[in-house]
This record gives structure tokens, C-alpha cells and sequence, in this order.
């Protein structure tokens, strides 16, 4: 028996875990494969990918690299364009459906090393924060049914049809990675009104759909969180283990290292500013300041220490030209570039680059 008779309603316990984290920067961001397909797809649709991501200020490029960090908001807000300009609502739903537990990074890794769906599942709720901070994952079990429920609490675009569709997608696709392609839930639960076309719903979920309630979630027999995926291997288990949990360790740091992880990507771009690096983790820049300010630092110290890092990386290891450096770095002007390097050092960058060559 499921419960499609009835509106379905989430515990206290999923309600509490459910609610973002006031004030932590890093709730605002996802992982750029996120955007995996999304660019294939829109274009197979008939519309413009690189105009939509315009419109949200990404540059595609930066979807050329899936662990930098982007606004969730600009990533839910390219769904909902992409369903609107093409003119297929269930956009989301496509993109989840050709996506699979590799856009995950690391933790999909871990995920495909787990003895069960159980473990599988309970990796991901621990670890989503690492992709996606505003999604939050919880398992129920209930007589001999399970229930995987998804929520995603992204500031100002809470539970969007689209990208919640998409991972319910992903749910099944998972499941199915574990409990064979043959399997089937038992229901599926959206918060969205009833859409007028059902045709990719039921050929993608095959089970019955229950619209309009107060969960996403997919439904199913408890015995099934027994599967084994097809193959497993210990050391990969293990490494990824202590990847993953490397990587939770740097999540918890500071501010600073937050920020950091922001500035890389945004070097070359011209948008790498204390104005819009406050705008993605939407907060003000007198907020960022302060908490910058609290860990003895500042944007500029931050973004100094960043460029003079990878100078001397560049120098020492590639033979990339003053100029070529000097856009990496997003200096307008070569000299720019040299008086910066002059004063952090006491060198230029061509007397530090034959100094280290000597060297060798």
C-alpha cells in the first residue's frame, strides 16, 4: 500500500534538517557540473546555451571545469530559462534523466563503491553539502516501504520545479545503478501542479505519479536498500573516503578559504570583485568585510596572495608570456602586473622565472 491516497507530509525531524543554515556563506553555492548536458541539451531544443548563461552571468567556460563554484541560484534560475525559452517544461526532468551520480564529484565516486543502496544513500545525505548545500536528502522507512525524500531550499528559489525534477530523476537513476535497470518504484511524489504533457514522467519513473503534495519523493519497497551495485573495490572505497572527508574538513574552514575557492575561476574574467563575490554568496560587502576582517584578512590581501601564488606556479612551470600571464592573472596591462610582482618579491617576474631556472 502506498500513500497516493492522501497528501504526503514530510516528519518534524526531515522539517528541521530541511531548514537552511542562516548566515553560512557556502549554502549559496553548487558545483559547476551541475551544468553537465545542459548546454547539449538547450541547443538540441533549438535555443541558445551561452545566451541563457548570459543571462545569469556565467561564462561558459567555466562549465569547462566541474568542481569550480557557482550561485545555485544562477544555476536554477538557467533551468527555469531553458524550459521557457524552448518551451519544454519538463526541461529539468530531460536533463536529470541523461545526468548520473558522476555529476556528484568525489562522493559519486564513494557512491559507486558502496556495499548498498542503504550505504549508498545515506554517503549522499551526509555529503550533498559538497555539490549542492541547498539540497537536502533524508530516508524513511516506514512497515515495508522506504521513502527517499529530496528538498532544496536555495535562497529565493526554494523548491523549483525544475532542478527538483531533475534530481528526482537522478534518485531513480541511482536506484536503478543498485536494483538493475528493470526496477520500478512504487510511487513518486511531486510538490508542482500536474503538467499538462505526463509522457517523459511515465516513461522515465514507470510507477504511479501523485501531484500537487508536500514532498518530492520516490516510494519503495524497504528490501530494495539491500541492492549491490555491480562491482565494488575496497581501495577505491577507502580513498575516496578520505577524499571525501578531506574535502568536508576545508568546507567547515574559514570564510577566507571559501572565498578563495571563488577568486580562482573569476581571475580572467573581470568580474573577480569584492561586489560580486558578495553578490554570490549573498550577503552584502560590509558583511563580507567583517568576517573577513574577523579572520585577520581582507578581499585584497585574499586575492594578492591568490595572484602571486599562481605567478610564481606559471614562472617556475610553464613558459607562458608576460602577457599571457599577466591575463591569467586579469591585469589589464602587462606592467601592471610587473610592479605587482616587484613589490611582493623584490623581483621581477623575468629575473624570478631565471632564478629559478638556474636552478634546475
Amino acid at each position: 500500500m502506498t500513500l497516493g491516497d492522501t497528501k504526503l507530509t514530510i516528519s518534524d525531524t526531515a522539517k528541521s534538517n530541511n531548514q537552511p543554515t542562516p548566515g553560512v556563506p557556502i549554502n549559496n553555492l553548487i558545483r559547476a557540473a551541475a551544468f553537465i548536458g545542459y548546454s547539449d541539451l538547450v541547443e538540441k531544443l533549438g535555443s541558445s546555451a551561452v545566451a541563457l548563461l548570459q543571462q545569469v552571468d556565467i561564462n561558459p567556460s567555466q562549465l569547462q571545469r566541474p568542481d569550480d563554484l557557482l550561485p545555485a541560484s544562477a544555476f536554477i534560475t538557467a533551468l527555469q530559462l531553458a524550459a521557457e525559452d524552448t518551451g519544454v517544461m519538463d526541461f529539468g526532468l530531460r536533463l536529470g534523466a541523461i545526468q548520473d551520480i558522476n555529476i556528484l564529484g568525489p562522493t559519486g565516486m564513494l557512491v559507486r563503491q558502496c556495499q548498498s543502496l542503504l550505504e549508498a544513500l545515506t554517503v549522499i545525505k551526509h555529503h550533498i553539502n559538497l555539490h549542492n548545500a541547498n539540497s537536502k536528502v533524508s530516508i524513511e522507512i516506514y512497515n515495508e516501504l522506504a521513502l527517499l525524500v529530496y528538498d532544496d531550499l536555495t535562497p529565493e528559489q526554494p523548491r523549483n520545479r525544475q532542478s527538483c525534477d531533475l534530481s528526482l530523476a537522478l534518485s531513480v537513476n541511482l536506484i536503478r545503478y543498485f536494483a538493475g535497470q528493470e526496477w520500478k518504484p512504487k510511487a513518486v511524489f511531486f510538490i508542482h501542479k500536474q503538467p499538462e504533457d505526463l509522457t517523459l514522467y511515465q516513461q522515465i519513473f514507470n510507477a504511479p505519479l501523485f501531484f500537487d503534495q508536500n514532498i518530492y519523493a520516490v516510494e519503495f519497497d524497504k528490501r530494495v536498500l539491500n541492492s549491490s551495485p555491480p562491482q565494488t573495490d575496497p581501495y577505491v572505497k577507502q580513498f575516496f573516503t578520505d577524499y571525501v572527508d578531506k574535502l568536508n574538513a576545508q568546507k567547515s574552514q574559514s570564510v577566507g578559504s571559501i572565498i578563495e575557492q571563488l577568486m580562482m575561476p573569476l581571475l580572467n574574467s573581470g568580474q573577480c570583485s569584492e561586489q560580486y563575490i558578495a553578490n554570490i554568496l549573498q550577503i552584502n560587502t560590509r558583511t563580507l568585510q567583517r568576517r573577513l576582517k574577523a579572520e585577520h584578512t581582507s578581499f585584497k590581501q585574499l586575492l594578492a596572495q591568490i595572484r602571486l601564488n599562481l605567478a610564481k606556479q606559471y614562472l617556475r612551470e610553464t613558459n607562458i608570456s608576460l602577457a599571457g600571464l599577466a591575463d591569467e592573472l586579469g591585469y589589464a596591462e602587462t606592467s601592471v602586473l610587473i610592479r605587482f610582482f616587484k613589490k611582493q618579491t623584490t623581483l621581477t617576474p623575468i629575473q624570478y622565472r631565471k632564478k629559478f631556472t638556474n636552478k634546475l
